[in-house]
């Protein structure tokens, strides 16, 4: 009796995997296509060959596997927080036959969960906004880390204005408006805040 059986030879390795960013709800701060976050165990997206394996390292330790659909889409929530600091994570995919393939190109992952420090200096004298010092002009001025976003809210948090910031990047400076008077009010439990983001989505507020 022959008896016949029928196998598949199939020695060829799948295509390097790709990472290719965050999830947007994982990719905290202003963008959410830059792979600076604040989230130490985000989610990671690529592609690779439909159906098979994809194991991502960050150097030589492994951060966990997950399964390409039929779309070749994979993704990865890891388990294993990673530390502040720049990460250079790598991928490879192995097939139903077990083929491993090359690793894929590095990608960055940025985590910074460090506050910055807001600063906003001493308004007018000791704080006090008089008629001659509304005359005057009243100018705020604080400090920043380079690339902070910077943002006054004044009063009860009725009005709030994003400061630009001045070009050597450290130093802003806002000179209140009308309008700023009106959101303030008259009174002696008038508060002015300033709030300083990251990039990371990390932020510290200053009040006087």
């Amino acid at each position: 009796m022959l008896r016949q059986h029928i196998f598949e030879v199939d020695t060829v390795a799948p295509l390097a995997p790709a990472i290719q960013g965050l999830s947007t709800e994982t990719d905290s701060g202003r963008r959410d296509d830059d792979a600076v976050t604040n989230n130490d165990t985000p989610t990671l997206q690529g592609s690779a060959e439909p159906e098979s394996t994809v194991e991502v390292f960050d150097g030589s330790t492994s951060l966990g596997e997950a399964t390409a659909d039929e779309g070749g889409n994979w993704s990865l929530t890891l388990t294993t927080a990673l530390s502040e600091g720049t990460h250079t994570l790598t991928a490879k995919a192995t097939d139903a036959a077990g083929n491993i393939s090359a690793a894929s190109s590095n990608f960055s992952v940025e985590v910074d969960q460090t506050d910055p420090t807001a600063a906003l200096n001493t308004v007018a004298d000791s704080n006090v906004i008089n008629a001659a010092a509304k005359a005057e002009g009243v100018t705020l001025t604080g400090t920043r880390a380079a690339d902070d976003r910077v943002v006054l809210t004044l009063g009860a948090g009725s009005s709030s204005v994003q400061v630009i910031p001045e070009t050597d990047g450290t130093d802003w400076s806002y000179t209140l408006t009308d309008s700023d008077y009106a959101a303030l009010g008259e009174g002696t439990a008038q508060s002015i805040a300033v709030t300083s983001t990251d990039i990371a989505g990390n932020d510290d507020t200053d009040q006087r």
